[in-house]
């Protein structure tokens, strides 16, 4: 799809891909080579942060890189000491798994058994019986994605007796881990992702706009589709519109100076952009002053489940 859309249709920027690891794969082999800029919401490895990308990947979601220790800091502050841990062999799950093992070792805790798995098995029990049974696990640090190997992995751990209490991030956060699961099973399960501050006016003028709640990573979205689509605005303001070096666009709209505009202002931003003036675009998931690497600082939160529904409280 990448090849496509950069070759044939000649486009100026991608917005995406969604995880880590179809994010490495496009931008290595079509979009860094083209010098078209990416820029993901929700793609959270932390290898991402390491690419050599001629300033053309960027991310409008934190790393994992901060999210593992987010994880690992919030395991501690439970009471966790000793956790078995297992991973699917991806780039996102594997990079957040490293972060937090390391961090959470750090921090004095103990991992007592660790074991990489392959995705999409109809059993893990043999596995699962292995990590249960080594060094006295007091909870299953869980990475997975909830449809390839996470949901599977929970109910063969309940139903067998390995494992009932669950820790891990937001490639299992969805409402079929509660269909599938159930809620009465998982009332010991916290799961962290990058999220935004409800009570920030950026992020209450964006829920504005909708009828319903947005789903985990919708508003890095909404900001990754408007800082591309200023920077494009700003582009051919300076007469680039046909390049596609639009990488230093990008940073200008969302780094300081300029007047500040939000996730509601396209028209104000537009205006202010045609009359030459500078832009700061201010993003309902927060902060969006790029680093050189092209990450953001984030914002996280926990989520817990009450009456058959995911509930996020901030991490402070």
């Amino acid at each position: 799809a990448a090849t496509k859309i950069v070759n044939v249709e000649q486009v100026s920027i991608i917005i995406g891909p969604l995880c880590s690891g179809a994010t490495i794969g496009a931008v290595q082999a079509v979009t860094i080579p083209a010098g078209v800029v990416n820029i993901s919401p929700s793609a959270t490895s932390p290898a991402i942060t390491d690419l050599d990308d001629n300033d053309n990947v960027f991310r409008t979601c934190p790393s994992d890189a901060y999210q593992g220790v987010t994880l690992a800091k919030l395991a501690r502050s439970m009471g966790y000491s000793k956790l078995a841990t297992t991973y699917a062999n991806d780039d996102y799950n594997a990079g957040l798994h490293d972060v937090f093992v390391q961090a959470f070792t750090e921090a004095g805790g103990t991992i007592t058994a660790d074991q990489m798995h392959e995705a999409n098995k109809a059993s893990y029990r043999s596995e699962l019986a292995t990590l249960a049974s080594s060094g006295d696990p007091e909870a299953l640090a869980l990475f997975a994605y909830y449809s390839g190997s996470g949901i599977t992995i929970m109910r063969q751990s309940i139903e067998n007796g390995f494992f009932g209490k669950f820790i891990g991030a937001d490639g299992m956060l969805a409402q079929e881990t509660i269909d599938q699961v159930g809620a009465n099973n998982l009332g010991d399960t916290v799961l962290t992702t990058g999220t935004a501050d409800p009570n920030s006016s950026h992020f209450q003028t964006f829920s504005g706009l909708f009828d319903k709640p947005s789903d985990p990573y919708t508003a890095q979205a909404w900001d990754a589709v408007m800082i591309g689509a200023l920077a494009i605005e700003r582009a051919g303001r300076k007469g680039q519109g046909n390049t596609r070096d639009l990488s230093a666009h990008v940073r200008a709209v969302t780094n300081a100076p300029g007047e500040e505009v939000g996730p509601g202002d396209w028209a104000k931003a537009k205006k202010l952009i045609a009359a030459g003036k500078d832009i700061n675009y201010q993003g309902a998931a927060g902060d969006l002053e790029f680093d050189a690497n092209g990450d953001v600082a984030g914002i996280y939160g926990a989520n817990v489940v009450e009456n058959g529904k995911w509930v996020q409280t901030l991490i402070d």
